[in-house]
């Protein structure tokens, strides 16, 4: 039924994973951006589907069930989770490069053949901010209800797609930064009138496939005591709430956990050399124990999932 959940960035429906759906939207959005809104209060562009889409209810529904959030939250979650703007570009060069590899060694029918070789021709010609401007262009005038059927439209959008990015939300990350829009808008009034879902089974516990364990793995802060953690997540609950699900903290007073630079220093340690492979930030005081200790761990190769860092000068 996820088939009937669409994706739009502003008023463009995006390209998008039917069966990776609901694990997109339960890292694009909160539950906070789950809304039911009557037909008049939808943007034109739902209410114009929603028209379309009235054939198929059993009973005109009361209210429209959507995920709406700004643009510049889902890219605030995409980059802590490591979909950053940059991360995106290589995502497309690495497509890029497969894409004319496959080309050199295709041995599919003659059909398929010529159109990975068509493909192949159009990336090396073309760069990412070239292909970005191309992919808005294209997308834009299908929304305002051009219909471009032309063979090189369809050949370069079949050049890039979720299947070439092998990675869901890499794909919706590289539409985004293509696009620029101002919101997101998932309709999910069909899903829900059909009683496939509820906002608590799309924002709740289940198994998370394993392509996306990265993305849910909570963000561990690990702080030199208690004081500095309720601070953090005072801090983060009031100027980044769109992205304070995406941390954890450790739990002193419960489990009696010693506080102070040094203990921090050794647990870090611990952590690296017991190959821990969840994400840990380290975060030391800015005073000389805080420097000392933050000095101890950079002299060590710590992995790639943890991180250390002091806090930052005060400016007055």
């Amino acid at each position: 039924m996820w088939s009937n959940a669409k994706l739009y960035f502003d008023n463009i429906e995006v390209d998008w994973e039917e069966d990776e759906a609901p694990s997109v939207c339960r890292v694009l959005f909160r539950p906070s951006d789950f809304l039911q809104v009557p037909f008049r209060k939808l943007p034109a562009h739902l209410r114009a589907f929603e028209k379309e889409a009235r054939e198929y209810y059993d009973v005109i529904p009361e209210s429209y069930s959507v995920l709406c959030c700004s643009a510049s939250a889902a890219e605030r979650r995409l980059s802590i989770l490591g979909y950053s703007r940059g991360r995106a570009e290589e995502a497309w060069n690495s497509a890029k490069t497969e894409a004319l590899l496959k080309a050199e060694q295709d041995n599919s029918s003659e059909t398929l053949r010529e159109m990975n070789l068509a493909i192949a021709d159009l990336f090396d010609t073309i760069s990412y901010k070239e292909w970005q401007t191309k992919y808005t262009e294209i997308l834009r005038a299908k929304a305002s209800g051009a219909n471009d059927n032309s063979d090189e439209t369809f050949i370069f959008l079949r050049s890039l797609n979720p299947t070439e990015v092998r990675d869901p939300l890499m794909w919706v990350a590289i539409q985004l930064y293509a696009l620029e829009p101002t919101k997101l808008w998932v309709d999910l009034t069909e899903v829900i009138e059909s009683e496939d879902e509820t906002k608590e089974s799309i924002f709740g516990e289940d198994e998370i496939p394993d392509r996306f364990k990265y993305a849910f793995g909570k963000i561990t802060l690990l702080t030199e005591g208690v004081t500095d953690s309720r601070i953090l997540s005072a801090s983060l609950n009031e100027f980044y709430p769109e992205a304070r699900d995406l941390y954890s903290f450790v739990d002193f007073e419960g489990f009696k956990v010693e506080g102070g630079a040094s203990p921090l220093a050794k647990l870090l340690r611990g952590f690296a050399g017991a190959g821990l492979t969840d994400r840990y930030i380290a975060i030391f005081d800015n005073d000389a124990a805080g420097h000392e200790a933050f000095a101890l761990v950079k002299s060590v190769a710590l992995p790639p999932n943890i991180r250390a860092i002091t806090l930052p000068d005060l400016v007055g």
